[in-house]
């Protein structure tokens, strides 16, 4: 990122207010069959609407599926997507947009996404999979469900 836009986000992150969080929707959903070992992929997708008088809404929704190793049909899906109302004294546009919904935005709502995954796949009868604190990193994306040893 240019200098320029480095010091204008800066600039924006510091005069930042999280106004608000809403969740706008939940789902989960497992094959009857499904069980681990798997592989998960997690995607996101923010957006934001800019509302005026120096506020503005930033979406994401998070989508977590998983299949068994040689499947390709996905035995667990679970999809949450958040609202996040913010105020600050500079307006947001596209190019400060696309910095914070990869930092800051993930910072506010992960640990929300991180701990519904893990209560809803024990829930569903599933080990309780406990995401990365941080989904930063290399291997972001892909994870592995393991089966736990309930023998001990």
């Amino acid at each position: 990122m240019e200098e320029s836009k480095v010091t204008a986000y800066n600039d924006f992150i510091k005069a930042l207010h999280l106004d608000s969080f809403i969740v706008l929707e939940l789902s989960a959903k497992k094959e009857k069959d499904f069980s681990p070992p798997a592989v998960i992929k997690i995607e996101n997708e923010p957006h934001y609407k800019n509302l005026g008088d120096k506020k503005f809404e930033a979406y994401v929704k998070y989508t977590l599926k998983a299949t068994k190793k040689g499947d390709n049909k996905e035995g667990l899906i679970i999809s949450v997507t958040y609202l996040v109302v913010y105020s600050s004294d500079i307006e947001i546009n596209d190019d400060v947009f696309k910095p914070f919904s990869r930092s800051a935005l993930v910072l506010h709502t992960w640990p929300y996404f991180r701990n519904f995954v893990h209560e809803t796949t024990m829930l569903m009868g599933l080990p309780p999979l406990i995401l990365d604190a941080v989904p930063f990193g290399k291997n972001k994306q892909k994870k592995k469900i393991v089966k736990s040893d309930k023998s001990k």
